[in-house]
């Protein structure tokens, strides 16, 4: 697992695990239902900032402890 800031600074937990096609399947644990995927562990954690960013641009929040 590894933690990474988006572009709002918020920190995100990410697991990123090799799919039965090669590519790179990277899952934020935190925005349900949000997932990417690249040819490498590089773009697949690249990918996944975007979907985390969109997600959070369209109305998702997370939840506050």
């Amino acid at each position: 697992m590894k933690t990474i800031e988006t572009d709002i600074h918020i920190p995100f937990s990410v697991v990123v695990r090799e799919g039965e096609d090669g590519m790179f399947v990277a899952d934020c644990i935190d925005v349900p239902g949000c997932t990417s995927q690249g040819k490498t562990w590089s773009e697949a954690l690249k990918n996944i900032r975007e979907a985390i960013d969109a997600s959070v641009k369209t109305g998702y929040r997370p939840p506050t402890v």
